[in-house]
């Protein structure tokens, strides 16, 4: 399982608590050239046709896009679903220039999950992979 996907599936399973779905998405019919798939009731999986030609259930593309990215950010604001028994978390994300080498290699965002304690901070080559390795350092540290 390469990086990327072994994340988004810990933001899955850590952040929003869930776990990969069961069998496979109910296919409802087709418009044009769309399949169309039962609604779920699933915030971080989605389903994903395979070469096989069979429906499977993958992790948002968190690591990669920050719309997805995003859904990482809103879940983790959210105090009514806070998984760290405090109130919701705020986001601070920078962009640092490349090259300079005060900075990781390669890492040129750096983002920060932080509420009334202390600040959880990661660097990433893209501001979806920051925002997700900060969310993975924030629910994993002890309250």
């Amino acid at each position: 399982m390469s990086r990327e996907i072994e994340v988004n599936v810990r933001i899955a399973v850590e952040v929003f608590g869930e776990d990969k779905p069961e069998g496979q998405p109910v296919v409802t019919g087709h418009i044009s050239q769309s399949t169309l798939i039962e609604s779920y009731p699933w915030k971080a999986w989605i389903p994903a046709l395979v070469v096989t030609e069979e429906w499977v259930w993958a992790p948002r593309p968190f690591m990669t896009e920050i719309a997805d990215a995003w859904l990482v950010v809103e879940k983790m604001r959210r105090s009514e679903a806070d998984l760290l028994g405090r109130g919701g978390m705020e986001l601070e994300l920078s962009c640092m220039p490349l090259g300079a080498s005060a900075y990781p290699p390669n890492a040129q965002w750096l983002a920060g999950f932080h509420d009334d304690g202390p600040i959880y901070q990661q660097w990433g080559a893209t501001a979806p992979e920051a925002i997700c390795l900060a969310a993975l350092k924030a629910v994993n540290s002890p309250v």
